[in-house]
């Protein structure tokens, strides 16, 4: 795998894409996302008292409380959320790495680190 090296938080929005403004409110009523995640210490995994945390969440949910938006973020296997983020409109994957084979595939946000 051709790796940029950058550990990156990862934005998946599937080319059909989700509208947010976030310099002038959301204009849609609702927003319904799907965020995804992996255990990927120290990135994001889960608490020993059951919450999802890491660096990354907290950059995720920085986002979320900026944009005024309270979504539960899903621990899945790696596989299972690429999957979500491959074929479903309106879904979050963090943390990922950018490779060239991904790139056109999602919208990225990041880095948050290097590898």
């Amino acid at each position: 795998m051709n790796v940029f090296g950058i550990v990156v938080l990862t934005m998946l929005f599937a080319i059909t894409g989700l509208e947010i403004f976030p310099c002038y409110g959301n204009e849609k009523d609702t927003v319904e996302l799907q965020i995804i995640t992996e255990e990927f210490a120290p990135f994001n995994f889960q608490s020993k008292d059951g919450q999802i945390t890491g660096q990354s969440t907290e950059i995720v949910q920085e986002i979320l409380s900026r944009l005024n938006l309270k979504i539960d973020i899903r621990l899945m296997p790696w596989n299972d959320g690429y999957e979500l983020a491959l074929y479903e409109q309106d879904v979050v994957l963090y943390s990922t790495f950018r490779t060239a084979e991904r790139e056109e595939l999602f919208q990225w946000v990041g880095p948050i680190g290097s590898d």
